[in-house]
């Protein structure tokens, strides 16, 4: 029980003795950044840069001894370990991200601008990378008009850079690039162009085959039309035609017109005329049934 105890009593201390020597550290690194500060609003820049160091061997991802070195080196003309720096503290801090972006874009430009004459195409690649800087801190702060006149400034040294000879010679691969995107887009105007006298000719070839429909709509509408016309005109013909039992009709009314002259008969003749009349229907009613007789009856048996 009394071994636990003890267990317990010293780690309590250590924590203890640790937390003070934490606090104990980072106060001791506070008053190394703030040396720095003090060395570095003197201008002495140098002494200031050790100070930072110091401070950032006992805390390497400090934000603020890594931002203010950044400055310091600035000063000392040290570009790229500037930029360096500002990038480390960025990391670890957003609150100074807008002040960290315009900084590296400072960093660029003088990076590129050291470069001068004798390197123009990598010049010329610090000073976009520079424009991007400036255009992240212009985003974070519409309002930093510092950061718009760099912008603009760094845009006229492009263009001065640009038409150097030095820097057209050291371009030879760029210009490849553009002729290849601009033979691309030529290209793809060309088939834009194709594609719509495609679509043309599609349009043009269906408003023909509608027509054609509409013509043999039209051609069966007029057929229909003859032909309905066919049959009116053949049913017209058949009306004006007697049926046959039509003229057998005015065939038997012959026997009961009046003779010509308008004399009536006599009842002697027309007796006369039904008795002839009787005969001939029975003849008619043999001749009938011979038709029906064609082979003779047989004999009769005795």
């Amino acid at each position: 029980m009394r071994r636990t105890i003890y267990k317990r009593k010293k780690i309590i201390i250590t924590a203890i003795l640790i937390l003070f020597a934490c606090e104990a550290y980072a106060a001791e690194n506070k008053k190394d950044v703030a040396k720095g500060n003090m060395l570095y609003n003197s201008k002495k820049y140098d002494e200031a840069i050790a100070s930072f160091n110091k401070a950032l061997e006992k805390a390497p991802d400090d934000a603020v001894a890594n931002y203010n070195l950044g400055n310091a080196l600035y000063r000392k003309g040290d570009f790229a370990k500037a930029v360096e720096s500002y990038n480390k503290a960025l990391v670890k801090e957003e609150s100074i991200r807008q002040k960290g972006d315009y900084n590296i874009g400072n960093g660029r430009f003088r990076i590129g601008k050291s470069r001068g004459e004798k390197d123009p195409a990598s010049a010329m690649k610090d000073y976009r990378d520079s424009l991007e800087y400036y255009i992240r801190a212009m985003e974070l702060d519409p309002g930093d008009t510092d950061a718009k006149f760099n912008y603009e400034f760094v845009e006229r040294e492009m263009k001065v850079t640009d038409q150097k000879p030095e820097t057209r010679e050291q371009k030879p691969e760029n210009r490849e690039h553009k002729t290849e995107n601009r033979e691309q887009k030529a290209a793809g105007r060309e088939q834009k162009t194709e594609d719509r006298e495609q679509k043309a000719k599609d349009r043009e070839q269906s408003t023909e085959n509608r027509e054609q429909k509409a013509e043999d709509r039209e051609q069966s509408t007029e057929n229909r039309a003859q032909r309905t016309e066919d049959r009116e005109k053949e049913q017209e013909k058949k009306q004006d035609e007697p049926s046959e039992q039509e003229e057998k009709k005015g065939e038997g009314l012959e026997f009961y017109q009046k003779p010509e002259g308008g004399k009536e008969m006599t009842p002697q003749e027309a007796k006369m005329l039904l008795e002839s009349y009787g005969q001939e229907g029975e003849t008619r009613k043999q001749v009938r049934l011979r038709k029906f007789a064609d082979y003779p009856e047989p004999d009769k048996d005795w």
